[in-house]
């Protein structure tokens, strides 16, 4: 008698789908599966012959399964075109080096229709991709979606060793299909550096490149900050 497929079987094969995916995304982070797709991808498995259940689909979600098992979800999870990948926990230099933004935005911003948000706050890109960015602000008082945002006029992205490579190409790229973008900062926590791209005209972006002698200029927010403001108890800059 044949034994029923379990969650455990399906693991191999997952891995095997997977080789398709770009180096990049290999490296980087795997997708994976939530509850409600383990279910329906073990369904289809079991309706193909023994000697093709190794070519069976990889299936993807749709955005309404994404947010619907996201909103119940323990771990955070990016969405890309009807994949899922869960996010990497953090370093403490990456909490300190955010929670020094979100401290000097927060009151700067009071009083305005601009609202800062971290982590736990969705980016949405068209209507297939769905980012957690480290801090995001918005002005916009139409952005008012409860679980993600469309407007951002600031992205900030702590940069570590797993994720260095996908911010500066894929979701700089994806950033960049933002109308509303002005500003996206990516903060090293290696060392004391800062690279800001900034759309100073409709599709038209530049770069700058900023050292521990530098100050960073957030045109979007109208707030300047020091590096020994972004490093505080990450390095000694006194």
């Amino acid at each position: 008698m044949e034994r029923p497929i379990t969650l455990g079987d399906l693991k191999p094969i997952l891995e095997d789908q997977l080789e398709p995916l770009s180096e990049l995304h290999k490296r980087e982070r795997s997708p994976v599966f939530l509850p409600p797709l383990w279910k329906r991808y073990s369904r289809g498995i079991e309706s193909y012959p023994d000697n093709q259940k190794m070519r069976s689909p990889l299936p993807l979600l749709t955005v309404e399964e994404y947010l619907h098992a996201e909103a119940d979800s323990p771990i955070r999870h990016e969405y890309l075109g009807g994949q899922v990948f869960a996010m990497a926990g953090a370093s403490e230099e990456h909490n300190l080096i955010a929670g020094n933004l979100l401290a000097l935005l927060r009151p700067h911003l009071r009083g305005t229709d601009c609202r800062v948000f971290i982590s736990d706050m969705k980016i949405q890109i068209q209507d297939h991709i769905f980012y957690y960015p480290d801090l995001l602000v918005t002005c916009s008082r139409k952005d008012n979606h409860q679980y993600f945002k469309t407007q951002p006029n600031l992205i900030v992205e702590v940069l570590s060793k797993s994720t260095e490579s996908l911010d500066r190409r894929e979701k700089l790229t994806n950033y960049q299909k933002l109308e509303s973008l002005k500003e996206y900062v990516l903060v090293s926590q290696e060392r004391i550096q800062v690279e800001v791209y900034r759309q100073d005209a409709p599709g038209n972006w530049t770069v700058q490149i900023l050292d521990a002698e530098s100050e960073l200029t957030l045109e979007s927010v109208g707030l300047t900050l020091t590096m020994a403001q972004i490093y505080e108890d990450v390095f000694n800059l006194a």
